[in-house]
């Protein structure tokens, strides 16, 4: 395809602040950075011909060294658009060498280099008692989101840092002037001004041409859960209620390693869960795992483990990500709800309790119809719940911040731009400079050439994960694969040709 199209689905962003609140730079201020402006270009519209002046009088002070040296920083400062380096007696003694037009010009450059500086003072002295206002008015800002959510003309910016932020909301009144305080209040103003990803009400995206509906939703986090479902997983008088799956595991080549195995590490940071997938050699995987398949219950694992401890290999499975508890919940589905589900048997020794389960799917459900001092309560009550789940840790790490997820939709009407035709013709003109930059990636012809190596032209793959754990095993090296995403890499500035060869079915 050589040309483009503008999506007919257009998201439209917006900004989690009133835009009075974000008008921090005064009429004065405006007026004063521009009459700074026009000084300065007036400077430079007179430089060149004070340059050459200058730079014509130095060869007839030979006479006079000293104040051939002073001429010639004078041109150095005016190159600078800076005030001339002369006392009084200099600019005397300059006047009565030069002719009197040149002498004029040197008086004007002194004079507008002195209306400039005396702006700079006026500016700085101006802007100082802007930066006080504007810390005055995001505070109240602040302040005016802490009623009851939905009252009318409130802003919802300090309930929305209640969930993003709940300890600074806490105790932001506390040094509310310092820097640092001051420094996480402006990047959570840049972020409901600028930011296009949707969370709490930061920031709220919908449909272009559609008016929003004001609804809401929050729940406790997911990595919340995660930490729940793995600490179940861990203890013997619960391991049974789950299910398990087992990293894959698939033969390699005759160039290859005998097995290969795909490594799913599971990182836990700061309220978000990560799970890196990457293929790694592992010929004692064919043998050590062969027995155990996925989907399997517990009792099954721990028959196929094997040993005369099994639990403890099977923990140290757990841990080494060869072996992961399957969720019990489905999309969309309450995972709370489903855990307490698990533990109906109240004979059952949990480490966490079911009405835990239940408080905490309570206490995140409920949050988004909360005041900003109820959210902050209903994060405090849910990092004592859960403060444990997440087993051993080092002492130094970080536990997880972000305890509720709020999406919120905003209640006003969405315009859409590109009804405006100065946006859609900036949009079209966009579309045809990008073009040329949008190519066929050196990485899809090397898949496609090992696929019909393989299995021939029109070849079917019976299994597609073990082709491409084969194709993309992480080890000292892998010289195909690092040359196709080294070549896209080169390609990105001028992909020439690339740009319109034609992608298939395939």
């Amino acid at each position: 395809m050589t040309s483009f199209v503008i999506s007919p689905l257009l998201l439209t962003r917006v900004a989690g602040l009133p835009s009075d609140a974000l008008d921090l730079v005064t009429p004065s201020t405006r007026k004063l950075l521009a009459e700074h402006a026009a000084a300065s270009a007036r400077l430079s519209a007179l430089a060149p011909e004070l340059t050459e002046e200058l730079f014509a009088l130095v060869p007839r002070l030979d006479d006079d060294v000293p104040l051939r040296r002073k001429a010639l920083a004078a041109k150095r400062s005016v190159n600078r658009l800076d005030p001339l380096p002369w006392d009084e007696t200099v600019r005397r003694r300059m006047a009565e060498r030069l002719p009197a037009r040149s002498a004029s010009l040197l008086e004007d450059w002194v004079r507008l280099v002195e209306e400039r500086r005396a702006l700079l003072e006026q500016l700085g002295t101006q802007l100082a008692e802007d930066r006080e206002q504007a810390v005055r008015t995001l505070h109240q800002t602040l302040r005016s989101g802490e009623g009851a959510t939905g009252e009318a003309g409130e802003c919802g910016f300090a309930e929305s840092l209640a969930i993003a932020a709940p300890d600074w909301i806490r105790h932001r009144d506390h040094k509310a002037r310092s820097a640092k305080k001051l420094k996480t209040l402006y990047s959570y103003v840049a972020r409901a001004a600028v930011k296009t990803s949707p969370f709490s009400g930061l920031t709220t995206v919908g449909e272009a041409g559609t008016r929003g509906q004001g609804r809401g939703r929050s729940r406790t986090s997911a990595t919340t859960a995660y930490l729940a479902l793995r600490r179940l997983a861990h203890d013997p008088s619960t391991a049974g209620l789950l299910r398990y799956r087992v990293a894959p595991v698939r033969p390699g080549t005759p160039t290859e390693p005998d097995g290969l195995l795909l490594h799913s590490e599971v990182i836990i940071t700061e309220g978000v869960v990560w799970r890196h997938d990457r293929a790694v050699e592992a010929d004692y995987a064919l043998t050590s795992l062969s027995g155990l398949r996925s989907g399997a219950t517990f009792a099954e694992l721990l028959a196929g483990i094997g040993g005369e401890r099994p639990f403890a290999r099977f923990v140290r499975l757990l841990d080494a990500g060869i072996i992961h508890p399957v969720v019990p919940w489905t999309r969309g589905e309450a995972p709370f709800r489903a855990l307490a589900a698990l533990l109906e048997d109240d004979r059952t020794r949990s480490p966490i309790g079911r009405s835990e389960l239940s408080r905490v799917h309570s206490l995140g459900d409920g949050a988004w119809r909360q005041n900003t001092q109820g959210r902050i309560a209903a994060a405090a009550e849910l990092r004592d719940l859960t403060d444990g789940w997440g087993g051993r840790s080092d002492r130094g790490e970080r536990k997880p911040s972000g305890l509720v997820y709020e999406d919120r939709e905003t209640e006003l009407p969405l315009p859409d731009p590109l009804t405006v035709p100065e946006v859609r013709a900036d949009l079209s003109a966009l579309g045809e400079r990008m073009r040329p930059y949008l190519f066929r990636s050196h990485l899809y012809d090397f898949l496609l050439e090992r696929f019909t190596a393989e299995f021939g032209a029109g070849g079917v793959c019976r299994d597609p994960l073990g082709f491409l754990m084969r194709l993309t095993v992480d080890r000292d090296a892998n010289p195909p694969l690092e040359r196709a995403l080294f070549a896209d890499m080169a390609s990105r500035r001028d992909p020439g040709d690339r740009a319109w060869l034609p992608v298939g079915p395939t």
